[in-house]
Parts: structure tokens; sequence; C-alpha cells
């Protein structure tokens, strides 16, 4: 995860001492960054501009110097002190300033490739070789200025997940009401009740800190956590590490956002959902309506006649797809305002599912739905339709997903003490990275067809959910993918008879 623009500047600008970021995948390291201690040291309408090679306006003697160092720091990716820099400017009717030394603290981060991307500087002004070493991550008086005045939560956490820091933002966008400094990070998390907004689990150290400091950049769009006693409230959560030489994290930086702006973005989508379900409804009815007449009539007559026909068939075929649209569109908007509505009741999965796929074979013309059924009766409590519903969502998923394939295969089975509904498609896969967030509204992977508005599996979880069952997903990259949809039996002493 790359740090915003604009936090990244803020950020940088708090630092009190000279500092500069270079982009090391360029031959010149030209300057990425630089903050207003940097920039002061220039005269006005002097400062280096952003793009230009990072030793424009210092003096040849300092480039000299640093350079050697700043090109091992790339190769090898270890952080390098460069001692008692002489650094100078040019001034107006002056050929430089007085030379003042600096140690020049340089710490390379790397990408999520593994090689060295970028080079933070920072200065700091000293009159011999001896002065105290400076870091830009653990320099206390620099990492409190720095974070205690931003609205975005941060905590920094050390090569063993203990927080070494955290600001008052962060304090209160997680609820932490007691000590933190010292505690894991993980623990936090779990003392603050997390779950992921989409209803998929959520392990703090397995799912968040273990990948973070392993070197992998974190980000969870939608993280619940409790806030007091009967509150919930979201967040977004994200994370850095930092590599402080070759294969080594020295910690990692945390950071914690309010989720306000999305739920209103979120709320604005759901309103234009209702808005566009309801302008395309009524011409869609108009427009079924006469092509069913037209069928009617056109095929009562002659042959010419006939084969127009299969020009109107499409027609209401395609008026069809638009309808299976805006009922997704309308099951988003009612689920998100949790006004959703099921009609559950006991029924055998096993012809359910059987019927289902009947029907739904002749939509999926180039892949043959095998489906395999269990000799035994699986009774289940929900509503059929809706389970119905999910089963199309996931079988359109996995054709999206294995547009070379022929064949999808169903399984319903009893797995335990409930029953369990399978979808195996020979696709794409899905890669690890996106296999927590295929769940969520809009999403869509990056494999398989790239079509549709990324809502099918959404609402296919949202129906698991409302119907007391999980929807969980297994897949490896080249192998295809299964979804399971488990649901518990129904008590045979009738208490499934309770209001859902």
């Amino acid at each position: 995860m790359q740090l915003a623009g604009d936090i990244q500047q803020i950020l940088l600008d708090q630092i009190r001492e000279a500092a500069i970021i270079l982009d090391a995948g360029q031959a010149t390291w030209p300057l990425l960054a630089h903050n207003r201690a940097y920039r002061d040291l220039f005269p006005a309408g002097a400062n280096p501009l952003i793009g230009a090679p990072w030793d424009s306006g210092l003096s040849p003697s300092a480039s000299a110097l640093v350079a050697p160092h700043l090109r091992a720091s790339i190769v090898d990716g270890t952080a390098r002190t460069v001692r008692a820099v002489p650094f100078a400017v040019p001034v107006a009717q002056q050929d430089t300033v007085p030379a003042i030394s600096w140690d020049w603290q340089c710490q390379p981060t790397r990408g999520d490739g593994g090689a060295v991307e970028r080079i933070i500087v920072t200065m700091l002004r000293t009159s011999s070789p001896s002065a105290e070493q400076h870091d830009l991550l653990t320099h206390d008086h620099t990492v409190a200025t720095l974070i205690d005045g931003l609205t975005e939560g941060i905590f920094i956490l050390d090569h063993q997940g203990i927080i070494q820091g955290v600001n008052p933002a962060g304090r209160q966008l997680l609820n932490v009401t007691g000590e933190a400094r010292w505690c894991q990070f993980g623990e936090i998390l779990r003392a603050s009740g997390a779950r992921r907004g989409t209803g998929q689990p959520f392990d703090p150290v397995g799912d968040f800190v273990a990948p973070l400091l392993s070197g992998q950049p974190v980000a969870i769009d939608s993280l619940v956590i409790a806030d007091g006693a009967a509150s919930e409230v979201e967040r977004h959560l994200g994370g850095v590490p930092l590599v402080v030489a070759p294969d080594r994290i020295g910690g990692a930086i945390i950071f914690v956002r309010d989720s306000d702006a999305r739920r209103q973005t979120d709320k604005d989508r759901d309103s234009f959902l209702s808005l566009i379900s309801h302008e395309i409804k009524s011409p869609l009815t108009s427009i079924k309506g006469f092509a069913q007449l037209a069928i009617r009539a056109i095929e009562s007559d002659d042959q010419p006649l006939r084969r127009a026909a299969k020009h109107l068939r499409v027609i209401e075929q395609q008026a069809d797809r638009i309808g299976h649209l805006i009922g997704d569109l309308s099951d988003v908007s009612r689920m998100q305002r949790g006004t959703l509505q099921l009609e559950p009741t006991v029924f055998d999965l096993v012809p359910t599912i059987k019927v289902a796929v009947e029907q739904q074979q002749p939509n999926f013309g180039t892949h043959r739905i095998t489906l395999a059924l269990p000799d035994e009766p699986l009774i289940v409590r929900a509503d059929p339709q809706r389970i119905q519903q999910l089963l199309g969502n996931l079988l359109s998923n996995a054709a999206k997903a294995s547009p070379l394939a022929d064949r999808i295969e169903v399984t319903v089975e009893r797995y335990g003490d409930g029953a369990r509904l399978s979808v195996h498609d020979f696709g794409v896969g899905i890669a690890p990275e996106e296999q927590t967030r295929i769940f969520e509204r809009f999403y869509r992977t990056t494999g398989g067809s790239g079509s549709g508005l990324g809502l099918g599996l959404f609402i296919a979880q949202q129906i698991a959910l409302h119907s007391a069952g999980t929807l969980t997903v297994e897949s490896e990259p080249g192998s295809g993918s299964t979804f399971r949809l488990d649901l518990p039996l129904a008590q045979p002493d009738g208490s499934d008879d309770d209001d859902y």
C-alpha cells in the first residue's frame, strides 16, 4: 500500500529536519517529494523541482560524498548514515552560502516485488561527525510531532508486532481505553471485537499482523469494531512494513481511517440504484409485453414471419437479462437498507437444486452443468426461491470465470450436521489477495471474462447469511474455484418454525 500523496506531504512537512524522497528506480534518482524544512534551505524561487535530479542545487562536494552511499543502499536495501556532509546552495550575487555540516540518514524502502523503489533521506544539522544518529521513524520528537496532529490513526509497531507509538486519533478510532504502548497490536484489534464488514472470518494476527510483519502491505476496506456497549462503527485499516535490511522487517506503520465518508458514498450509490431501478422497470415491462404479443402473432402466420420470431425471442431474452440486472440492483439496495425480505419454509434441498439446475441449464449453452445428488433427503429451512437465486449467481460466476471450459460441477451432500451445496468451475482461479474481497459489492476479480457489475457474489453471500448459512470459496490460480454453501439441517422437533 502506498501513502496517499496528501498524507505523505503532511507527514514530511511535520518533520523538523530537512527531508526528501528519491525515486531509486531511475538513473538520476529524481525528487519525488521534499518537505518544508528542505525547501527553506534554498533562496526564494530556487527550490528544486519535483522530478529534478536528486542533487539539484547541491554543491558538487555534497553530491560526490553522498552518491556512493545512496547507490549502495539501493543495491543491498540497507539504511546508511553519511556523516558531516557539507551542504551549500547558491544565493543571489554570491557563489554559495557558508557550508554547514549535516548528517544524512538514508532509509531505503522496498516495493511489492522486493526491489528498492524509494530512498527517504533526512538531514540532521550538526557541527561534528559525532552528532547523535537520527532516524526518520524512531526519533522520539520527530515521531510525536509527526503523528499527533493527524486526524488519521497511526500505530507504529516493532518487528514483534508490539506498539511503540500511537497517536490520539488511533486510540479514538479503535476505541482503545487502556494503555496501548507496549501491547501487541493483534490483541488491541481482538479486544475491539474487530470483524470484517463482509461477514467473512477475521483473525487479527493471522489475517493482518503476521502478513504485515512478513513484508506484505495489507489493507482491509471494511472493518467493524465495537464502539461502546451496543453500537458498532466501520473503519478502514491498512499497514506498510518497514524494511530495515535485506530480508529483515523492522516493524510496520498502521493507518486507521474513519469510514463515514465511504458510508456516505455508499448511501448515495444506494439512492442511485433505487432511482435507476424505478426509471428502467416501467419501459422494460412494455418492451417485454409487446415482444410477447409479436411472437404469438408471427408464429400463427407463414414461414418467413416465423424466422422473424427468432429475432423477437432475442429481444425477450435480453429483456429478461435486464430484468435480472434490475432485480440485483434492487436486492442490493434493500440489503444495504436492511429491508430484504425472505420467506423461509422447511423443504428438501435435493429436488429444489435438481429443478433449479434443469431450469438454468439453457442459460449456459457453452457449459454443461453436471449434478451429483445424494440418495437421502436434506431438509433445511430457508427461502427456496432465494436459494435458487444464490445457485444461479454462483453458476453465472462460474461460467464467467471459466470461458474456455465446457462444464461446471454442482454437488449436494450431507456435511456434518448440515447440508452442503458446492459449485466448482475449471477456470482461471482466484488470486489469494482477492479471495477476501470477492464478496464485496461491485468487486470484480482480474481473471475471467471481466463482465458484470460485481453484485452476484455479494448477493449470494447475503442470502447465505440471512439463511443462517455460510458461503466460502476455495481456489488456486490456474486450478479453478469451488464455492460452498453450508446450511444447517432443519430441527426434527419443529423448532425451526419460529420466526425467521
